[in-house]
């Protein structure tokens, strides 16, 4: 209903506040774009592509083709279109044939939120250097209260149960790993419950509706983050992963390869079992330094996504 209902809305709001510009947070939303510019073609739009799944994914899916034909090809009279990764990007223009106005913005990553935990006398502290308390604490401290040993080695996934995260790996991963502590954070559904007891794999635990402050200690705790996603617009967990101190191994697949060049270990193959095995020891042997994480998560801070986006829209704006 809402295809019918939005649009009426937003037209009224957009003549009420005599708005300059209209700036559509997901594709989905472009029969609303176009109503607007249709209503009001003074006024500027511009469409936030994430990513263009739904058309990589499910090229033959009924249910797709009707939200494309409906709800997203109206996009494409949209001034100007904002993109996550230059993966989100290419993948737009294999499906869009079109010469718009158009940025890549990246995502934030929230240095707040996500961080190093130094010592129990200050878990909520917020510092990037000065780390040499880091390992003392996170063996100590974290480990033993989420029911690890100080010697166990964890490692970390977080993810949703579809397709495309290939969390089937990780759980192989775990089977080939039997020493090691396995974690991921997301609902055990009854799929994943039967490939581990199918598999008898004892060594992966699952949360899921964890506090933040919860899921900032396990990237603490963890060795480090794996992430066998097959596809990714963006990719928020490596890089909140690294903003915490945490070591990384990861696909080397679509918006993760450009994001985690140079400062993760990537795995050309996202099923490769034996692969992710080898660079999880690898990255334990050989980390990468700490600082290199964060000067690379500081390249996605709220200052650097805010200038870019300030200056394509200045420039959207002085068209008019």
């Amino acid at each position: 209903f809402g295809f019918f209902i939005y649009p009426h809305g937003v037209k009224r709001i957009v003549k009420d506040f005599k708005l300059d510009l209209v700036i559509a947070i997901r594709p989905e939303l472009g029969f609303i774009i176009q109503s607007i510019h249709q209503a009001f073609p003074q006024v500027k739009t511009t469409v936030m592509i994430h990513d263009m799944f739904a058309e990589t994914l499910y090229p033959t899916s009924l249910k797709y083709k009707l939200i494309n034909r409906f709800f997203i090809n109206p996009i494409l009279v949209a001034d100007s279109f904002l993109y996550n990764s230059n993966y989100s990007k290419n993948e737009t223009h294999q499906h869009f044939n079109f010469e718009k106005s158009e940025v890549i913005v990246g995502c934030v990553i929230h240095t707040e939120d996500f961080f190093p935990i130094l010592n129990d006398s200050l878990p909520d502290s917020k510092k990037l250097h000065e780390l040499e308390n880091l390992d003392q604490f996170v063996q100590q401290t974290l480990k033993s209260k989420w029911g690890f040993q100080a010697n166990d080695s964890v490692y970390l996934t977080i993810c949703l149960d579809e397709p495309r995260k290939n969390i089937e790996t990780f759980l192989l991963i775990a089977q080939a790993m039997p020493d090691a502590r396995f974690v991921r954070i997301g609902e055990l559904s009854p799929w994943i419950d039967k490939f581990l007891f199918d598999n008898n794999i004892l060594n992966v635990q699952h949360y899921y509706q964890l506090q933040l402050s919860d899921i900032r200690e396990l990237y603490n705790l963890a060795d480090a983050l794996v992430y066998t996603s097959l596809l990714e617009g963006f990719g928020y967990p490596p890089l909140e992963a690294m903003a915490c101190g945490t070591q990384v191994v990861s696909s080397n697949t679509s918006a993760l390869s450009e994001n985690l060049k140079d400062v993760a270990l990537l795995v050309d193959n996202p099923c490769d079992v034996d692969g992710f095995v080898s660079a999880i020891h690898q990255i334990k042997a050989h980390p990468f330094e700490v600082q290199k994480l964060h000067q690379r998560v500081s390249q996605f801070s709220l200052e650097n996504f805010a200038i870019v986006l300030k200056n394509h829209l200045d420039a959207l704006l002085s068209e008019r």
